[in-house]
């Protein structure tokens, strides 16, 4: 499953709180996923990857 996390705000000031809750919410999927052997997988879609997200590193050393 890939999921894609999308949201929009009108107010720039609430940028970084948007962010701030993505990261969040981000981190306990993968968490929750990892902990519970539910499959997880740290590959990322590169297209669905978010800026603070690394997904050119998930893709593995061979890929580099």
């Amino acid at each position: 499953m890939i999921a894609l996390l999308s949201v929009s705000w009108i107010d720039a000031a609430e940028d970084a709180r948007v962010e701030a809750a993505a990261k969040q919410m981000m981190s306990q999927i993968e968490s929750t996923t990892s902990h519970d052997n539910l499959g997880y997988n740290p590959w990322l879609y590169l297209n669905y990857a978010a800026p603070w997200q690394h997904a050119l590193n998930s893709y593995g050393a061979v890929s580099a």
